[in-house]
């Protein structure tokens, strides 16, 4: 009984130093993602992130996360004077890439374009890989082309310090 309560007390001052140890980025992450436990583990979903960009198309994207899985689901929107046809995605850092097949949820127009929406799945390993500190780019491929999408290294400095803040959160409620 003394081991459980000294357990909990170790964990939650670890939460606690995970919570207020990225001085960085003041807000909250409670605004930036919700948990739900489900009888098979929590389920996390990160909200909507949408600072990568080119100049032809609107890039936004989310991820959900169910505790006791391998991997995370990525759903992500496109929404471009064409009709695109996502058949896969990249995540790129200098020399790691991650890639894997997309499949569409829905097209739709929207005003005068189109917008699709998207799933894949990444190993949670590699997602945790992905945020770090080097500029990354996101890469979608379709019938018609790549297109290449960027980020600013303020936005993803933000961005990045946010998610992997929440990447512990998970990590230390395993």
């Amino acid at each position: 009984m003394v081991n459980n309560s000294k357990q909990a007390i170790v964990r939650v001052l670890a939460l606690l130093l995970v919570l207020f140890s990225f001085s960085g980025y003041s807000q909250k992450i409670s605004k930036h993602y919700s948990s739900a436990h489900q009888q098979n583990g929590t389920l996390y979903f990160i909200f909507e992130q949408n600072d990568f960009r080119n100049s032809n198309s609107d890039f936004k994207y989310d991820l959900t996360y169910l505790s006791t899985a391998d991997s995370a689901t990525l759903n992500f929107s496109i929404i471009d004077k064409a009709n695109v046809e996502i058949d896969s995605i990249s995540l790129v850092k200098d020399s790691f890439r991650i890639s894997a097949k997309s499949e569409r949820i829905f097209i739709e127009p929207k005003k005068s374009k189109w917008h699709g929406r998207f799933t894949t799945k990444f190993l949670f390993s590699d997602l945790e890989k992905f945020y770090g500190d080097d500029l990354p780019r996101i890469i979608l491929y379709s019938k018609k082309g790549e297109m290449e999408f960027t980020i600013s290294k303020g936005a993803w400095k933000n961005q990045s310090e946010l998610v992997n803040k929440i990447f512990m959160v998970i990590k230390y409620n395993k």
